[in-house]
């Protein structure tokens, strides 16, 4: 993933999963935590479980 033209935060409310930089440093996920990424950066994302975006409560982070 990578966004070019904003920044990217992200807050968990449920689940959990990791962020993986271009570099391979992981960083874990979970319920409370937020992510910040400030420089555009590339990075993947993974969750423990696949979201349903059609759900009136949401994506599970």
């Amino acid at each position: 993933m990578r966004y070019r033209n904003h920044l990217e935060a992200c807050y968990c409310i449920a689940g959990e999963g990791e962020v993986e930089d271009m570099q391979g440093n992981v960083f874990q996920i979970r319920p409370g935590d937020v992510s910040v990424l400030d420089q555009h950066d590339r990075h993947y994302l993974r969750g423990d479980e696949r979201h349903n975006l059609d759900d009136s409560q949401g994506s599970e982070y």
